[in-house]
C-alpha cells in the first residue's frame, strides 16, 4: 500500500500556493511544511521502497518528456528508446546523457513541455561557472518542493526548525526572493562586496539571539567573516549553511572559527537545485527521492561507484523543463552502500571539481582544470590557503591570486609554485600574488580558473 507521504512525494505540484487563486505568504509557508514532512517521512522508508518510488518517478518524466517536449522525443527515437521500455533503472541507464554545452544549443521552445501553460515557467538563468550562462525554466509549481529539500539540509545539521528561528538567505542574485519570503525566510541580496559590507550591519542587528541560520555562498560567507574580524564584531549565530561552490576545508574552518558555530554545506545546481546535503557527520547525502543521481566513467560512459567520474542528475520535480541525464558539469565519486553515522539511507556523493574545464598547457597538453588545481585543492598539505584563483593572461602566463591565513611561510609560498611548475610545465611563466580577497561581482561564483585567452 502506497503511504500518504509517498503520494505528496510523488507528486509535488499538489501542494503548492500556485494552485490557489489567492496567494497570501501563509499558505506558501503552510505547502512548504507539508512537503517537509513528506521529505522527513521518506528518510525512514526501506531502500527497496525508495527505489521502487524512483523508478515509477523516472517512468513518469519520461512518459511526459517524450509526449510534449520536442529534445527529448528526438533524442529517445533516435536512440530507439520508448517510455513502456523503461522497466527497470538499467534500461533507464540506456538513455544517452545530454552535455550542458549540448543542451544551451538548442533553442529553449525545444527543451520545455508544450502541455503546461507558460504561467507554470519560472525564468533563470545560470550563473555561468562552467562558460556562459545557460537560460532555463524551473518549475514554479514545485518551487514549494525545493525549499522543502533545502531545509532538510537545514535539519539534517541543526535538527528540526524552531519557531524562534530566524532563516536568513544571503544571495549575490535577487532570484526566488518572494518565494524565500513567503516560507518565513529574511533575504538580503549582495552582488558586490560593497553590498555585503551593509549586510553585515544589518545581520548584526538582527541576530542578538542566537536563533539566526544564514543560508549563502562561501564567498559572501567568507569576505562577512573578514569584516567581522576586521572590526572585532561578534555574531550571535545558531549555525551556517553554504553552497553554489566549492569550499576549502581551511575556508570552512576559518568562518567556523570566526562565527563560532557549526557549518555545514549544500551541493547544487542551478538546473536541479540542492542534489545532496551535509550531515552532521560531515558526509554529503544525495536527495535520493528527488534526484537519480549517477556518475559515470569519462571515458565509457558507464555507472562507477567510489571512484572519480562525470557526474549525471536526473530531476523527477521538473516538467516544465525535463533535466533527464544530465551532465552538470562536475566530476564526482559515489559512495551508494556507504553506511553513516547519522543513519540516513541516502547515498555519499563526494564533489571532486568542474569537468567540463579544460587547459591547454604551454607544451600543447590538453588537462582538465581540476587536474592541474590540485596543489592548490589539497587542504592537509596546505590548510593555509583559504582562497584561490588562477588567471592565464597569455599562453604561457599564469597568474595565481591566493588569499590566506598569513601562517605561511615563504618556503610555503616556494612550494606552491614549483608544484604548480610541475603541473603546468616549465615553459609556464607562475607568479603568485597574495590577495586580501578575491573580487566576485554580479551574482557570478568563485571561478576557480580564468582563462584570458582562447583555448583551442
Amino acid at each position: 500500500m502506497i503511504k500518504f507521504h509517498t503520494i505528496i512525494n510523488e507528486n509535488p505540484s499538489w501542494f503548492t500556493i500556485e494552485r490557489s487563486l489567492f496567494k497570501p505568504y501563509f499558505l506558501r509557508k503552510f505547502c512548504v511544511d507539508i512537503q517537509v514532512w513528506a521529505l522527513e517521512k521518506m528518510e525512514s522508508d526501506s531502500l527497496q521502497n525508495l527505489e521502487n518510488q524512483q523508478l515509477r518517478r523516472m517512468q513518469k518524466l519520461v512518459r511526459h518528456a517524450y509526449a510534449s517536449v520536442t529534445y527529448w522525443n528526438d533524442l529517445l527515437n533516435k536512440a530507439g528508446i520508448r517510455p513502456k521500455d523503461i522497466k527497470c533503472i538499467k534500461d533507464f541507464q540506456k538513455i544517452p546523457h545530454t552535455t550542458k554545452v549540448k543542451f544551451k544549443t538548442v533553442p529553449v521552445k525545444e527543451r520545455v513541455s508544450s502541455s503546461i501553460k507558460s504561467s507554470r515557467h519560472y525564468p533563470l538563468i545560470t550563473s555561468g561557472s562552467t562558460g556562459t550562462p545557460t537560460p532555463i525554466v524551473l518549475d514554479a509549481w514545485t518551487a514549494e518542493r525545493r525549499l522543502a529539500t533545502r531545509d532538510r539540509g537545514i535539519r539534517w545539521v541543526f535538527g528540526p526548525r524552531k519557531k524562534e528561528d530566524l532563516y536568513i538567505r544571503i544571495s549575490p542574485r535577487n532570484t526566488l526572493d518572494t518565494l524565500y519570503a513567503g516560507a518565513g525566510y529574511m533575504t538580503f541580496n549582495a552582488p558586490d562586496f560593497d553590498r555585503i559590507d551593509m549586510v553585515k550591519e544589518k545581520i548584526y542587528d538582527i541576530c542578538g539571539k542566537n536563533n539566526c541560520i544564514i543560508l549563502s555562498n562561501p564567498s559572501i560567507m567568507f569576505y562577512l567573516a573578514q569584516l567581522a574580524q576586521r572590526d572585532k564584531q561578534t555574531f550571535s549565530l545558531e549555525g551556517i549553511i553554504m553552497g553554489g561552490e566549492n569550499i576549502l576545508p581551511s575556508t570552512k574552518e576559518y568562518i567556523k572559527k570566526i562565527f563560532q558555530c557549526p557549518t555545514a554545506s549544500r551541493y547544487t545546481c542551478s538546473e536541479a537545485g540542492t542534489l545532496a546535503s551535509e550531515c552532521r557527520y560531515g558526509n554529503y547525502h544525495t536527495n535520493q527521492d528527488q534526484y537519480y543521481v549517477e556518475v559515470i566513467d569519462v571515458d565509457e560512459n558507464i555507472p562507477i561507484y567510489e571512484k572519480a567520474g562525470k557526474v549525471i542528475v536526473t530531476d523527477f520535480n521538473n516538467y516544465v523543463m525535463p533535466f533527464i541525464r544530465y551532465e552538470i558539469g562536475d566530476m564526482g565519486i559515489l559512495y551508494p552502500n556507504h553506511r553513516c553515522k547519522c543513519g540516513l539511507l541516502f547515498p555519499i556523493i563526494e564533489f571532486v571539481g568542474r569537468d567540463t574545464a579544460t587547459v591547454k598547457l604551454p607544451n600543447g597538453e590538453d588537462h582538465l582544470v581540476w587536474k592541474i588545481l590540485n596543489p592548490l585543492t589539497a587542504a592537509k598539505k596546505r590548510p593555509w590557503i583559504l582562497q584561490f584563483q588562477m588567471i592565464r593572461k597569455s599562453v604561457y602566463d599564469f597568474e595565481i591570486l591566493i588569499v590566506t591565513t598569513n601562517e605561511e611561510t615563504r618556503d610555503d609560498i616556494d612550494s606552491i609554485k614549483k608544484a604548480m611548475q610541475r603541473e603546468l610545465g616549465m615553459d609556464a611563466k607562475i607568479s603568485i600574488i597574495k590577495v586580501p580577497k578575491i573580487n566576485v561581482s554580479d551574482g557570478v561564483k568563485l571561478r576557480s580558473y580564468i582563462s584570458l585567452i582562447v583555448e583551442k
